[in-house]
């Protein structure tokens, strides 16, 4: 099963970056007549927190041989949810502004962008379908398994 992310924009599919867009087409291409399910993302903003500090956080500090997590949703947070603001000194900086005030879609919004970078940046995207499945069906830690 493929996955592709994108948000429905003024009529058509917008997938955030031309990476996206294009294994889209090219997926199309070579399955070409095969039915396709297209399903919307309907997830409770738990569910999308969860896969976003469960699954996206880790794939990406791992990615970079780091283990603070901490770290990578402050720079997130930063190049994706940021704003930005006049020092006194006249110069200009920029300051991630929390995910908690997100609403659904603009949260959505926030992990669009994310997942695009990860793809630009050869940064392999988690499933989160697999995730889901993975995160439910973990041992607890200290449970033994049969």
């Amino acid at each position: 099963m493929s996955v592709f992310i994108a948000q429905i924009k003024n009529g058509t599919l917008d997938f955030a970056t031309e990476y996206n867009e294009a294994r889209f087409k090219e997926w199309m291409k070579k399955n070409n007549e095969k039915p396709v399910k297209i399903m919307t993302d309907d997830q409770k903003s738990t569910e999308a927190r969860n896969y976003y500090f469960g699954a996206l956080i880790p794939a990406i500090a791992t990615h970079h041989n780091s283990e603070d997590f901490d770290f990578w949703h402050e720079i997130l947070k930063m190049e994706f949810n940021g704003r930005a603001y006049k020092k006194k000194d006249g110069t200009w900086g920029k300051v991630g502004m929390s995910t908690k005030k997100l609403n659904k879609h603009n949260f959505a919004e926030y992990l669009t962008k994310i997942t695009g970078w990860m793809c630009d940046n050869a940064i392999p995207v988690p499933d989160s379908e697999l995730w889901k499945q993975w995160r439910d069906n973990a041992p607890v830690i200290g449970e033994e398994l049969d």
